[in-house]
């Protein structure tokens, strides 16, 4: 919802590795573009990989927010998010004991979710306000196969992509 805030476009970056030194440490890459198309237009998107030890998640999203007037100098921001996340495991990065364990039989594990977003933004001259609620789609996320669930007696082994609620916000107070 950020994305019809300013009347140009703006490119961000964000390169993260954790605990340096340490192996399979967690390693997450990021790219946004975002900025106004128009006057009551914004377009954006993003792209990222987060990966940590044998599992990774690769994604990314297309957005499109509606900007209009609230008052003269307040305006307020929806937006729609769209796109997918690939959750990977790759066996052969897993240290085990016993190499005839049936859970490591196989290829990798790959999955592919689609995914929404929602956000809105309330913005003034020095100050904005914004929410945004990702997972929408409360996607299931089933990284075992029936095969597993033959071996260990189980009926499901899912997990769920919950929805989330951020809050951000800033206030532009200059000093002399």
């Amino acid at each position: 919802a950020i994305a019809g805030m300013y009347d140009y476009y703006q490119v961000k970056t964000s390169i993260r590795n954790q605990w340096a030194g340490i192996n399979d440490a967690p390693r997450t890459t990021i790219l946004s573009i975002y900025g106004k198309k128009n006057e009551h237009v914004g377009l954006g998107g993003t792209v990222f990989n987060d990966v940590t030890g044998p599992t990774s998640r690769t994604g990314g999203s297309v957005s499109y927010a509606y900007t209009f007037s609230v008052r003269s100098n307040i305006n307020l921001s929806l937006a729609l998010s769209g796109g997918f996340t690939q959750f990977k495991i790759v066996k052969s990065n897993i240290p085990i004991e016993d190499q005839g364990d049936p859970l490591m039989q196989g290829g990798d594990v790959v999955r592919s979710l689609p995914d929404a977003t929602f956000g809105t933004n309330l913005f003034g001259d020095n100050w904005y306000l914004g929410l945004s609620i990702p997972q929408l789609l409360n996607s299931e996320l089933d990284l075992m196969d029936d095969e597993f669930a033959r071996i260990y007696d189980t009926t499901s082994i899912n997990g769920k992509l919950v929805r989330h609620i951020y809050v951000l916000g800033a206030y532009k107070y200059e000093i002399n």
